[in-house]
């Protein structure tokens, strides 16, 4: 249960990979119903670990475990990208993977690492694609519909395809 717009899923997981498997590391979590009732109370240990309460000034969480090392058994593929193209900033969303300067790609299975690949030439390619050679550079061009919901698709859609 989220208690701001900061994060309306009212909780935050940090991942680790340890001995080349995919482990929950940190979770901070709001517990409570759909009102926000007993957003108050600590959750119960986890993986052998108490909660503590929440660090920090603001409060945006209840409870914080650390150092959970809990296994996952996750069999897919997770983008990590760092050093975000603020050209590319729109305030909205999650921000693609094109945004950003360098991406990795890793895959999983059954929470093993498999594979680990640079995507970050290939997130230069999208970008270089995604500029559009007919735009003057002082107006605008106007969108269709399905450009519009394309646009809000890639933007705010939280899956990709390499």
């Amino acid at each position: 249960m989220g208690n701001c717009t900061a994060c309306w899923r009212g909780y935050r997981a940090l991942y680790t990979i340890l001995d080349s498997r995919l482990v929950l590391d940190e979770l901070n979590i709001n517990l409570g119903n759909e009102y926000g009732d007993n957003l108050d109370i600590l959750g119960p240990a986890i993986n052998g670990v108490d909660p503590v309460e929440f660090p920090g000034k603001m409060k945006l969480f209840r409870s914080a475990y650390f150092g959970l090392q809990l296994p996952i058994k996750y069999t897919g593929g997770v983008l990590i990208a760092r050093e975000f193209l603020e050209s590319f900033y729109v305030h909205q969303g999650f921000h693609p993977a094109w945004k950003y300067r360098s991406v990795i790609e890793l895959l999983f299975n059954d929470g093993s690492l498999e594979i680990a690949m640079d995507r970050s030439e290939r997130m230069e390619e999208i970008r270089n694609q995604l500029i559009d050679p007919n735009f003057d550079g002082g107006g605008s061009k106007k969108m269709t519909a399905s450009d519009v919901d394309r646009f809000v698709e890639r933007s705010l859609g939280r899956h990709y395809r390499m």
